[in-house]
């Protein structure tokens, strides 16, 4: 009696376990290969993308002289209402930066003290307080 050959099996390609070599992809028919929609994972020496760099903060000197720069600008009697309001906005907006990194940079100084007992003390700013000599 001869076995009934399975169609299915006869179908899937028969791969021998002791080459050690993992079995080929195959594509069904009329399938596409597209190696455009693999994942980042699948590309094995592309480099990793550039991530942006979050803007830094400018800094109080430069924001001061944008500041006083916008203040020259507004005194010119040739400048038009609409570039005045746009520079006038531009102006407040670098004021307020700049008194707020003053107020942080302002939280941040301390003055040491020498105790009587020789030991030195932080203490916070006060910028109505007396120098002590």
């Amino acid at each position: 009696m001869a076995a009934k050959a399975n169609p299915a099996a006869a179908a899937e390609p028969r791969y021998s376990a002791s080459c050690g070599a993992a079995a080929p992809r195959i594509i069904a028919a009329g399938a596409k290969n597209d190696r455009s929609k693999r994942t980042k994972a699948h590309r094995v020496n592309s480099p990793a993308p550039k991530r942006p760099e979050p803007p830094k903060k400018p800094d109080f000197e430069r924001s001061l002289a944008r500041l006083e720069e916008v203040v020259r600008r507004l005194e010119s009697p040739q400048l038009s209402l609409d570039d005045a309001m746009k520079l006038f906005e531009e102006g407040v907006a670098l004021s307020r930066e700049c008194q707020k990194q003053l107020e942080e940079a302002e939280g941040r100084v301390e003055i040491l003290l020498k105790k009587a007992d020789g030991k030195l003390a932080a203490e916070a700013f006060d910028p109505e307080r007396e120098p002590e000599s």
